[in-house]
């Protein structure tokens, strides 16, 4: 597959599935009476969506040279987002969101669902070599 046609097609797919998450997400905290500033919405689904979409593009770029490093490297850019989350993420989440638990749903509910796309396109990619 051409390297731009494969990166439009993951960024489109985790786009949609990321924006049909974030519109339940929503419904769900609406729906408890949660209500947390739309700029902590955008801000860790896009995280999410940037940190995933890196992701992909790090095991896409190393398909060919490092085939049996893949498994690692996805490792790599998991623990990588793992350890973004309490340096970076946690911290701005926290100024818009003060409650620990609804701040740890608000990124890892998208980081899960970003993650189940990333390994569904990273298994095609790996039985397409």
């Amino acid at each position: 597959m051409k390297s731009s046609r494969f990166i439009l097609s993951f960024a489109a797919q985790l786009f949609v599935v990321l924006l049909f998450a974030l519109a339940i997400h929503y419904l769900a905290f609406d729906l408890r009476g949660i209500h947390i500033s739309w700029n902590a919405w955008i801000f860790t689904y896009l995280t999410n969506f940037l940190m995933t979409a890196s992701a992909i593009l790090l095991i896409y770029k190393f398909r060919i040279t490092h085939t049996s490093s893949l498994g690692y490297i996805f490792l790599a850019t998991s623990l990588a987002k793992l350890l973004l989350f309490p340096l970076i993420v946690q911290p701005i989440l926290f100024e818009y969101c003060q409650n620990e638990t609804h701040a740890f749903l608000l990124f890892f509910i998208p980081y899960f669902i970003a993650l189940m796309v990333e390994v569904l396109v990273l298994v095609r990619l790996l039985n397409r070599l």
